[in-house]
């Protein structure tokens, strides 16, 4: 199992799973958590992780990209 970063054990529901996504997404493509959750769009490769965690939030949860859009 993966430890949970310390954010992550703090967030509601929704947030969890949005971050433990965004988690994910960081790990797979070397970038930092903070890289990925900024509030600017950033890098290219920031915003392709960020894209790629929404994608995983999206299927994961059955929820719309929209919904998740918003929850990033």
């Amino acid at each position: 199992m993966i430890p949970l970063p310390a954010p992550l054990s703090s967030a509601g529901p929704m947030g969890r799973a949005s971050l433990l996504a965004a988690h994910l997404a960081a790990e797979s493509t070397g970038l930092s958590l903070h890289d990925v959750l900024q509030a600017r769009r950033g890098k290219r490769a920031s915003a392709s992780t960020r894209a790629l965690a929404m994608y995983l939030a999206h299927v994961g949860l059955a929820g719309t990209l929209g919904r998740m859009a918003r929850a990033f």
